[in-house]
């Protein structure tokens, strides 16, 4: 991917969290008005294979990314859409050795909050 100053500022709108490409696409066409759309969908792409952002696969099939950061687990409300992340200090998992490390975790859990 060329390197572009799009980049920088496509990690600092995703520290919001939980942004469509199109709400990152608005924010940074603020900036850089003659952005393309295609350029930041493909930036996205590529920050998201990189690591540096994750996506969410939200209701309705439509995706979520935001910066790669503290891991955390998302629930995600199948009606409202809504989306809590829940913060985790320690994961002790039955199978695996207490001196595992976590380097990073994707994990999305789908319900309705009551």
């Amino acid at each position: 991917m060329k390197t572009h100053a799009y980049l920088l500022d496509i990690k600092e709108i995703c520290r919001e969290k939980h942004l469509t490409v199109d709400e990152i696409f608005e924010k940074l066409k603020k900036t850089y008005p003659k952005v393309g759309r295609s350029t930041v969908y493909r930036n996205v792409d590529e920050m998201t294979k990189l690591g540096v952002l994750t996506k969410i696969i939200w209701i309705k099939d439509k995706a979520l990314y935001e910066l790669i950061g503290e891991n955390h687990i998302h629930l995600i409300d199948t009606e409202s859409g809504y989306i809590r992340d829940l913060g985790i200090d320690n994961i002790n998992i039955p199978g695996i050795p207490y001196n595992f490390t976590v380097d990073y975790m994707n994990v999305d859990i789908y319900g309705k909050f009551n």
